[in-house]
């Protein structure tokens, strides 16, 4: 041996923890020898506990999932007001993605008209999406979610029936589809009724108020509310 002195340091350092764990464990036992043991699991747990301080600090470090949603009550942004979407798409021509549900928060990054993104809708209209190795929050009214259909698990539910909004300035109402005349216009934010479309819904024929005609289906142009 070159140095037994450090030797008998190190061992020192390792027995001891170990030593006082046996002594511990040893005086929990003759405690609860002759009495309720209802006691003796906590008291175990305390003093594994403690060993594992002593032998690595690091060990003992508590995670704070209180943004997990996850966690007994939700996440801090409230619990997802639906199920994880995975064919999504952006339907504004360039959407902002925030590191926060709030327009003031820090801005992470952008997505595009018709890219794919999975997403999650939260109160307060904003979603959290994740897109390519980004992710982040927006507003909700620009992502277009397709209906899930519970027996096929893929295909997508009719428009017709459904409340539209328009997503433009100015929108053209028209007697048929395509290329009908012109009837009148309505504007971004107006909502209508959807009470019909052509065979692959690319226009579709609304109601407003006591009118009806026809509006293209372009996501671009409008949003289908489900």
């Amino acid at each position: 041996m070159n140095n037994p002195k450090g030797l008998i340091v190190v061992l020192i350092v390792v027995a001891a923890p170990i030593i006082w764990f046996c002594i511990r464990v040893s005086s929990i036992n003759k405690e609860y020898a002759s009495g309720d043991l209802s006691g003796i699991k906590t008291e175990i747990e305390n003093i594994s506990n403690e060993y594992i301080s002593q032998v690595d600090p690091g060990e003992n470090i508590q995670v704070d999932d209180s943004a997990s949603g996850d966690s007994e009550g939700g996440s801090k942004y409230g619990n997802p007001i639906s199920k994880l979407i995975e064919n999504a798409k952006i339907n504004a021509t360039s959407v902002n993605v925030y590191q926060e549900p709030d327009e003031t928060s820090s801005l992470v990054g952008a997505v595009y008209k018709d890219m794919a993104v999975t997403v999650q809708d939260y109160p307060n209209d904003w979603s959290l999406i994740k897109y390519g190795e980004g992710s982040g929050w927006v507003k909700s009214e620009n992502v277009t979610r397709p209906e899930d259909n519970t027996q096929t698990g893929t295909s997508l539910i009719s428009a017709v029936g459904k409340k539209g909004k328009v997503l433009v300035d100015v929108l053209n109402v028209r007697a048929s589809a395509v290329d009908g005349e012109v009837l009148e216009t309505i504007h971004i934010n107006d909502e209508f009724n959807i009470i019909g479309a052509n065979e692959d819904e690319s226009w579709f024929q609304i109601q407003y108020g006591t009118k009806s005609g026809w509006v293209s289906g372009s996501s671009s142009l409008v949003q289908v509310i489900y």
